[in-house]
């Protein structure tokens, strides 16, 4: 029999999936709450935002040695830009309220200390430390999106030498990368609700609950309004209700 599912069947499933014990609600969702991301930090923060966005940035953990390891780092569910280039997000989704972990705010706090300048520098040297052409390429993806926001100038025959047979040469562009801009970093946490957790009263650190999130894309289209009402849904925690 052809169905013909629609986006609020797709809704209802993570709704009725959510409940069980190994779903993943934030990563299946993820893409949702980036496409209404600048809209919501643009009306929580009162500045403008980018269109764009970069999901999973890495972040490089701190060595315990005297020689870095750039193959080890944590990664921010979403990174963002404010229009005037003074302020960059690391963002955190958080679709249950039992994913909340401390050494998440210690890493995130730990970025902050080290500035943007010194994250993009951490990126460039990720960059050359895949020995993996593929992965070199994927994250030249990362590196283009950055370029196009301004904070980095990639050498003009970098693109090229990336994707040729033999990309002799290519390690040497990637230290010719320019870091052209440092913004402030801020963190902020998209989250159901308020938690004992949140530090709110560091100025470093934002929460944007689901209610306020939703009372911002409610306006925007069918698809706005849809996600508003299931995310008020989501505020709930997904094991205190029995199955419906």
């Amino acid at each position: 029999m052809a169905t013909h599912p629609s986006m609020n069947d797709f809704f209802q499933q993570l709704d009725k999936w959510r409940h069980f014990p190994a779903f993943p609600l934030e990563a299946r969702s993820e893409v949702f709450f980036a496409l209404f991301l600048p809209t919501v930090l643009e009306a929580h923060f009162k500045i403008g935002i980018k269109p764009q966005i970069i999901p999973q940035f890495p972040l490089k953990q701190e060595s315990e040695g005297e020689e870095e390891d750039y193959n080890l780092f944590d990664k921010v569910d979403f990174f963002a830009l404010s229009n005037n280039d003074e302020c960059a997000f690391l963002i955190e989704l958080k679709t249950d309220m039992k994913s909340r972990r401390s050494d998440q705010d210690d890493y995130l706090t730990n970025a902050i200390g080290k500035g943007m300048c010194r994250i993009l520098h951490d990126f460039k040297e990720m960059s050359k430390s895949k020995n993996d052409k593929r992965a070199r390429q994927k994250y030249f993806h990362m590196a283009h999106a950055l370029s196009e926001f301004g904070l980095i100038g990639l050498p003009s025959n970098l693109k090229d030498t990336m994707y040729a047979a033999h990309s002799q040469g290519v390690y040497e562009l990637i230290d010719d990368i320019c870091i052209l801009r440092s913004p402030e970093l801020k963190v902020v946490y998209v989250q159901p609700y308020q938690s004992d957790e949140d530090k709110c009263g560091d100025k470093r650190f934002s929460y944007i609950y689901f209610d306020e999130f939703a009372d911002i894309v409610e306006s925007q289209g069918d698809m706005g309004g849809l996600f508003a009402g299931y995310l008020r849904k989501w505020i709930e925690d997904p094991a205190k209700s029995p199955p419906r």
